[in-house]
Protein backbone atom coordinates (compact mmCIF):
# COMPACT_ATOMS: atom_id res chain seq x y z
CA UNK A 1 0.00 0.00 0.00
CA UNK A 2 1.26 3.47 -0.90
CA UNK A 3 1.60 5.70 2.16
CA UNK A 4 2.62 9.37 2.44
CA UNK A 5 3.21 10.90 5.87
CA UNK A 6 4.18 14.57 5.94
CA UNK A 7 5.10 17.07 8.64
CA UNK A 8 4.02 20.64 7.80
CA UNK A 9 5.14 23.77 9.67
CA UNK A 10 5.80 27.44 8.96
CA UNK A 11 9.27 26.77 7.55
CA UNK A 12 8.98 23.55 5.57
CA UNK A 13 6.96 20.52 4.54
CA UNK A 14 8.73 17.18 4.49
CA UNK A 15 8.38 13.42 4.66
CA UNK A 16 10.29 12.16 7.72
CA UNK A 17 12.29 8.94 7.81
CA UNK A 18 9.97 6.60 9.74
CA UNK A 19 11.41 4.31 12.40
CA UNK A 20 9.12 1.35 13.11
CA UNK A 21 5.33 1.41 12.81
CA UNK A 22 2.76 4.09 12.06
CA UNK A 23 -0.35 3.63 14.21
CA UNK A 24 -3.67 5.37 13.55
CA UNK A 25 -6.49 5.00 16.09
CA UNK A 26 -10.03 6.19 15.37
CA UNK A 27 -13.07 5.95 17.60
CA UNK A 28 -16.82 6.07 17.68
CA UNK A 29 -18.66 8.55 19.95
CA UNK A 30 -16.79 11.72 19.01
CA UNK A 31 -13.34 10.93 20.41
CA UNK A 32 -10.39 12.44 18.55
CA UNK A 33 -8.39 10.20 16.22
CA UNK A 34 -4.76 9.72 17.24
CA UNK A 35 -1.71 9.18 15.03
CA UNK A 36 1.56 7.90 16.54
CA UNK A 37 4.87 7.31 14.84
CA UNK A 38 8.62 7.53 15.42
CA UNK A 39 11.04 9.29 13.09
CA UNK A 40 14.75 9.86 12.78
CA UNK A 41 15.86 13.25 14.10
CA UNK A 42 17.23 15.65 11.50
CA UNK A 43 18.36 19.17 12.41
CA UNK A 44 17.39 20.40 8.94
CA UNK A 45 13.75 19.44 9.55
CA UNK A 46 12.72 20.27 13.13
CA UNK A 47 9.40 19.15 14.56
CA UNK A 48 7.54 20.88 17.36
CA UNK A 49 4.13 20.99 19.02
CA UNK A 50 1.56 22.66 16.79
CA UNK A 51 3.01 21.34 13.53
CA UNK A 52 0.53 19.72 11.17
CA UNK A 53 0.68 16.01 10.38
CA UNK A 54 -0.84 14.60 7.20
CA UNK A 55 -1.29 10.91 6.35
CA UNK A 56 -2.46 9.90 2.89
CA UNK A 57 -2.86 6.40 1.50
CA UNK A 58 -3.86 4.62 -1.68
CA UNK A 59 -6.42 2.20 -0.34
CA UNK A 60 -7.08 -1.14 -1.95
CA UNK A 61 -10.40 -1.28 -3.75
CA UNK A 62 -10.62 2.51 -4.19
CA UNK A 63 -9.81 4.82 -7.06
CA UNK A 64 -7.05 7.39 -7.00
CA UNK A 65 -8.28 10.73 -5.77
CA UNK A 66 -7.30 14.32 -6.49
CA UNK A 67 -8.59 15.25 -3.04
CA UNK A 68 -7.05 18.42 -1.64
CA UNK A 69 -5.93 19.24 1.85
CA UNK A 70 -8.46 21.18 3.92
CA UNK A 71 -5.89 23.98 3.92
CA UNK A 72 -6.11 24.53 0.18
CA UNK A 73 -7.37 27.97 -0.64
CA UNK A 74 -6.21 29.21 2.77
CA UNK A 75 -8.41 31.43 4.87
CA UNK A 76 -7.04 34.63 3.43
CA UNK A 77 -10.53 36.05 3.18
CA UNK A 78 -11.13 35.62 6.91
CA UNK A 79 -9.64 37.66 9.71
CA UNK A 80 -9.98 34.72 12.10
CA UNK A 81 -7.95 31.58 11.54
CA UNK A 82 -8.69 27.98 12.36
CA UNK A 83 -6.17 25.97 14.42
CA UNK A 84 -5.49 24.14 11.13
CA UNK A 85 -4.80 27.28 9.11
CA UNK A 86 -1.42 28.69 8.23
CA UNK A 87 0.19 25.66 6.54
CA UNK A 88 2.44 26.08 3.49
CA UNK A 89 0.88 26.10 0.06
CA UNK A 90 2.75 22.89 -0.73
CA UNK A 91 0.34 21.02 1.55
CA UNK A 92 -2.56 21.83 -0.76
CA UNK A 93 -1.03 20.38 -3.91
CA UNK A 94 -3.14 17.71 -5.55
CA UNK A 95 -2.24 14.15 -4.63
CA UNK A 96 -3.22 10.77 -6.12
CA UNK A 97 -3.66 9.52 -2.55
CA UNK A 98 -6.69 9.75 -0.26
CA UNK A 99 -6.59 11.54 3.07
CA UNK A 100 -6.57 9.24 6.13
CA UNK A 101 -5.58 11.71 8.88
CA UNK A 102 -4.93 15.43 9.25
CA UNK A 103 -4.14 16.83 12.67
CA UNK A 104 -1.80 18.64 15.04
CA UNK A 105 1.29 17.46 16.88
CA UNK A 106 0.41 17.53 20.58
CA UNK A 107 3.32 15.52 22.03
CA UNK A 108 6.90 14.70 21.14
CA UNK A 109 9.50 12.67 22.99
CA UNK A 110 13.13 11.91 22.09
CA UNK A 111 15.33 8.92 22.76
CA UNK A 112 18.80 9.43 21.32
CA UNK A 113 18.16 10.15 17.62
CA UNK A 114 14.55 8.90 17.57
CA UNK A 115 11.60 11.30 17.98
CA UNK A 116 8.18 9.91 18.84
CA UNK A 117 5.22 12.03 17.70
CA UNK A 118 1.61 11.92 18.90
CA UNK A 119 -0.92 13.91 16.89
CA UNK A 120 -4.68 14.43 17.29
CA UNK A 121 -7.33 15.72 14.92
CA UNK A 122 -9.63 18.70 15.62
CA UNK A 123 -11.94 16.78 17.96
CA UNK A 124 -9.16 17.09 20.54
CA UNK A 125 -10.31 20.70 20.98
CA UNK A 126 -13.74 19.42 22.03
CA UNK A 127 -12.20 18.62 25.41
CA UNK A 128 -12.37 22.37 26.12
CA UNK A 129 -14.96 23.19 28.78
CA UNK A 130 -17.35 26.11 28.63
CA UNK A 131 -20.79 27.37 29.66
CA UNK A 132 -23.57 27.83 27.11
CA UNK A 133 -27.19 28.89 27.47
CA UNK A 134 -29.20 28.44 24.29
CA UNK A 135 -32.75 28.01 23.07
CA UNK A 136 -34.60 26.91 19.93
CA UNK A 137 -31.60 25.19 18.36
CA UNK A 138 -31.20 21.82 16.69
CA UNK A 139 -28.17 19.63 17.38
CA UNK A 140 -26.66 20.63 14.02
CA UNK A 141 -27.09 24.30 14.99
CA UNK A 142 -25.38 23.64 18.34
CA UNK A 143 -22.44 22.04 16.51
CA UNK A 144 -22.09 25.03 14.17
CA UNK A 145 -22.22 27.37 17.18
CA UNK A 146 -19.35 25.50 18.87
CA UNK A 147 -17.15 25.22 15.78
CA UNK A 148 -17.66 28.90 14.97
CA UNK A 149 -16.77 29.99 18.51
CA UNK A 150 -13.62 27.85 18.58
CA UNK A 151 -12.68 28.52 14.93
CA UNK A 152 -12.69 24.88 13.86
CA UNK A 153 -12.95 23.77 10.24
CA UNK A 154 -16.12 21.95 9.21
CA UNK A 155 -17.21 19.78 6.31
CA UNK A 156 -20.57 18.11 5.76
CA UNK A 157 -22.95 18.71 8.67
CA UNK A 158 -26.16 16.81 8.05
CA UNK A 159 -29.34 18.45 9.27
CA UNK A 160 -30.97 17.22 12.46
CA UNK A 161 -34.65 17.95 13.08
CA UNK A 162 -35.55 18.19 16.79
CA UNK A 163 -35.60 21.79 18.07
CA UNK A 164 -34.34 21.94 21.66
CA UNK A 165 -36.59 24.45 23.47
CA UNK A 166 -33.93 25.62 25.93
CA UNK A 167 -30.84 24.23 27.64
CA UNK A 168 -28.17 25.31 30.11
CA UNK A 169 -24.75 23.65 29.87
CA UNK A 170 -22.61 24.85 32.78
CA UNK A 171 -18.90 23.95 32.82
CA UNK A 172 -19.36 21.13 30.32
CA UNK A 173 -16.92 19.96 27.65
CA UNK A 174 -17.79 20.87 24.07
CA UNK A 175 -18.06 17.14 23.40
CA UNK A 176 -20.54 16.77 26.26
CA UNK A 177 -22.61 19.68 24.95
CA UNK A 178 -22.98 18.27 21.46
CA UNK A 179 -23.52 14.71 22.71
CA UNK A 180 -26.34 15.92 24.96
CA UNK A 181 -27.96 17.61 21.97
CA UNK A 182 -27.57 14.50 19.83
CA UNK A 183 -29.07 12.33 22.57
CA UNK A 184 -32.14 14.57 22.64
CA UNK A 185 -32.35 14.24 18.86
CA UNK A 186 -32.29 10.46 19.18
CA UNK A 187 -34.90 10.34 21.94
CA UNK A 188 -37.29 12.48 19.91
CA UNK A 189 -36.70 11.12 16.41
CA UNK A 190 -34.85 7.76 16.83
CA UNK A 191 -32.19 9.10 14.46
CA UNK A 192 -28.57 8.54 15.49
CA UNK A 193 -25.61 10.62 14.30
CA UNK A 194 -21.84 10.36 14.46
CA UNK A 195 -19.37 13.22 14.89
CA UNK A 196 -15.81 12.88 13.59
CA UNK A 197 -12.97 14.67 11.82
CA UNK A 198 -12.70 13.83 8.11
CA UNK A 199 -9.16 14.83 7.10
CA UNK A 200 -9.20 18.21 8.79
CA UNK A 201 -12.90 18.98 8.65
CA UNK A 202 -15.43 18.18 11.38
CA UNK A 203 -18.46 16.36 9.99
CA UNK A 204 -21.80 15.19 11.38
CA UNK A 205 -23.41 12.25 9.60
CA UNK A 206 -26.31 9.89 10.13
CA UNK A 207 -25.15 6.46 11.23
CA UNK A 208 -27.17 4.98 8.38
CA UNK A 209 -24.69 6.62 5.97
CA UNK A 210 -21.60 5.07 7.60
CA UNK A 211 -21.68 1.76 5.73
CA UNK A 212 -18.06 1.04 4.70
CA UNK A 213 -18.77 -1.69 2.15
CA UNK A 214 -16.18 -3.93 3.82
CA UNK A 215 -16.98 -7.60 4.49
CA UNK A 216 -15.02 -9.42 7.22
CA UNK A 217 -14.83 -13.20 7.25
CA UNK A 218 -12.57 -16.11 8.14
CA UNK A 219 -10.36 -15.37 5.13
CA UNK A 220 -9.25 -11.85 6.12
CA UNK A 221 -9.35 -12.06 9.95
CA UNK A 222 -6.75 -13.98 11.95
CA UNK A 223 -8.32 -13.92 15.43
CA UNK A 224 -11.88 -13.47 16.71
CA UNK A 225 -12.85 -12.87 20.36
CA UNK A 226 -16.53 -12.65 21.33
CA UNK A 227 -18.50 -12.32 24.58
CA UNK A 228 -22.05 -11.33 25.56
CA UNK A 229 -23.68 -10.42 28.89
CA UNK A 230 -26.82 -8.80 30.35
CA UNK A 231 -25.16 -6.66 33.05
CA UNK A 232 -26.26 -3.43 31.39
CA UNK A 233 -29.40 -4.69 29.67
CA UNK A 234 -32.67 -3.09 30.77
CA UNK A 235 -36.02 -4.68 29.85
CA UNK A 236 -38.18 -2.28 31.87
CA UNK A 237 -38.02 1.52 31.64
CA UNK A 238 -39.63 3.76 34.25
CA UNK A 239 -39.45 7.49 33.66
CA UNK A 240 -40.99 10.29 35.68
CA UNK A 241 -41.54 13.99 35.43
CA UNK A 242 -42.43 16.58 38.07
CA UNK A 243 -45.66 18.47 37.45
CA UNK A 244 -45.12 21.98 38.79
CA UNK A 245 -48.81 22.88 38.89
CA UNK A 246 -49.93 20.00 41.11
CA UNK A 247 -46.65 19.15 42.82
CA UNK A 248 -47.14 15.51 41.81
CA UNK A 249 -44.99 13.12 39.81
CA UNK A 250 -46.20 11.50 36.61
CA UNK A 251 -44.83 8.10 35.56
CA UNK A 252 -44.56 6.13 32.34
CA UNK A 253 -43.48 2.48 32.22
CA UNK A 254 -42.50 0.49 29.11
CA UNK A 255 -41.37 -3.13 29.31
CA UNK A 256 -40.62 -6.32 27.38
CA UNK A 257 -42.67 -9.10 29.08
CA UNK A 258 -40.94 -11.93 27.21
CA UNK A 259 -37.51 -10.73 28.28
CA UNK A 260 -38.71 -10.16 31.85
CA UNK A 261 -40.01 -13.74 32.05
CA UNK A 262 -36.65 -15.17 31.03
CA UNK A 263 -34.13 -12.74 32.53
CA UNK A 264 -36.10 -11.20 35.39
CA UNK A 265 -36.90 -7.51 35.75
CA UNK A 266 -33.93 -5.31 34.81
CA UNK A 267 -35.17 -1.74 35.35
CA UNK A 268 -33.85 1.63 34.29
CA UNK A 269 -35.27 4.61 36.20
CA UNK A 270 -34.85 8.23 35.13
CA UNK A 271 -36.29 11.68 35.84
CA UNK A 272 -36.68 13.74 32.69
CA UNK A 273 -37.91 17.24 31.95
CA UNK A 274 -40.55 16.88 29.27
CA UNK A 275 -43.68 19.01 28.95
CA UNK A 276 -46.47 16.39 28.87
CA UNK A 277 -47.28 12.70 29.37
CA UNK A 278 -47.23 11.99 25.62
CA UNK A 279 -43.55 12.95 25.42
CA UNK A 280 -42.92 11.05 28.66
CA UNK A 281 -44.28 7.85 27.11
CA UNK A 282 -42.32 8.40 23.89
CA UNK A 283 -39.04 8.79 25.75
CA UNK A 284 -39.71 5.61 27.76
CA UNK A 285 -40.31 3.69 24.51
CA UNK A 286 -37.14 5.09 22.92
CA UNK A 287 -35.04 4.17 25.96
CA UNK A 288 -36.41 0.62 25.98
CA UNK A 289 -35.43 0.18 22.34
CA UNK A 290 -31.85 1.28 23.09
CA UNK A 291 -31.29 -0.51 26.39
CA UNK A 292 -33.10 -3.81 25.84
CA UNK A 293 -30.14 -5.52 24.20
CA UNK A 294 -27.26 -7.59 25.52
CA UNK A 295 -23.91 -5.91 26.00
CA UNK A 296 -21.52 -7.62 23.62
CA UNK A 297 -17.83 -7.47 22.86
CA UNK A 298 -16.31 -8.53 19.56
CA UNK A 299 -12.61 -8.01 18.95
CA UNK A 300 -10.90 -8.83 15.67
CA UNK A 301 -7.10 -8.99 15.46
CA UNK A 302 -4.72 -8.88 12.50
CA UNK A 303 -7.41 -7.98 9.98
CA UNK A 304 -6.34 -7.20 6.42
CA UNK A 305 -6.05 -3.39 6.42
CA UNK A 306 -8.62 -1.22 4.69
CA UNK A 307 -8.90 2.55 5.22
CA UNK A 308 -12.57 2.53 4.34
CA UNK A 309 -12.98 1.29 7.91
CA UNK A 310 -12.76 3.80 10.77
CA UNK A 311 -14.31 4.27 14.19
CA UNK A 312 -18.05 4.72 13.76
CA UNK A 313 -18.27 3.00 10.38
CA UNK A 314 -20.22 -0.21 9.77
CA UNK A 315 -18.88 -3.50 8.46
CA UNK A 316 -20.49 -6.77 7.40
CA UNK A 317 -19.63 -10.01 9.22
CA UNK A 318 -19.73 -13.37 7.47
CA UNK A 319 -17.96 -15.78 9.83
CA UNK A 320 -18.55 -19.51 9.86
CA UNK A 321 -17.55 -22.40 12.07
CA UNK A 322 -16.82 -21.72 15.73
CA UNK A 323 -17.13 -17.96 15.28
CA UNK A 324 -20.65 -18.18 13.88
CA UNK A 325 -21.25 -14.46 13.54
CA UNK A 326 -23.06 -12.69 10.74
CA UNK A 327 -24.77 -9.39 10.07
CA UNK A 328 -23.81 -5.74 10.48
CA UNK A 329 -21.60 -4.32 13.22
CA UNK A 330 -20.46 -0.82 14.21
CA UNK A 331 -16.76 -0.19 14.71
CA UNK A 332 -16.20 1.18 18.21
CA UNK A 333 -12.43 1.46 17.81
CA UNK A 334 -10.21 0.92 14.78
CA UNK A 335 -6.42 0.72 14.92
CA UNK A 336 -4.54 0.74 11.62
CA UNK A 337 -0.95 -0.45 11.92
CA UNK A 338 1.33 0.40 8.99
CA UNK A 339 4.65 -1.43 8.88
CA UNK A 340 7.00 -2.18 5.96
CA UNK A 341 4.39 -1.11 3.43
CA UNK A 342 1.74 -3.45 4.84
CA UNK A 343 -1.39 -2.49 6.77
CA UNK A 344 -3.25 -4.54 9.37
CA UNK A 345 -6.22 -3.55 11.55
CA UNK A 346 -7.35 -4.36 15.06
CA UNK A 347 -11.07 -3.76 15.52
CA UNK A 348 -13.40 -3.51 18.48
CA UNK A 349 -17.00 -3.86 17.35
CA UNK A 350 -20.43 -3.18 18.83
CA UNK A 351 -23.08 -5.81 18.25
CA UNK A 352 -26.72 -5.87 19.26
CA UNK A 353 -27.26 -9.40 20.53
CA UNK A 354 -30.90 -9.52 21.46
CA UNK A 355 -32.23 -12.90 22.48
CA UNK A 356 -34.96 -12.71 25.10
Amino acid sequence: MDVELRVINDSCSFEPVIFGEIMLESYDCGRASCLRFSMLSDSRFPVREGDFISLRVRNRGTHSSSEQSPLSGALSSSSEQSPLSGALSSSSEQSPLSGAFYGICFRRASTNSIITITAFDQLRYFLNRDTYVYSDKRACDVLRMLTDDYRLRTGEIQETSYIIPSRVEDNVSLLGIIQNALELEFLQTSRSFILYDDFGRIVLKSRDSMESGVVLDNANVSEVRFSSCIDKRRNRIKVTRYCGRTGEREFSVKSDPVSEARLGILQHYARIGVRNDVLLSAEAAALLKVKNVNESSLSLRNVVGDFRVRGGSMVRLQFSGISALSGRATVNKCTHVISSGKVLMNLELNLEVGGV
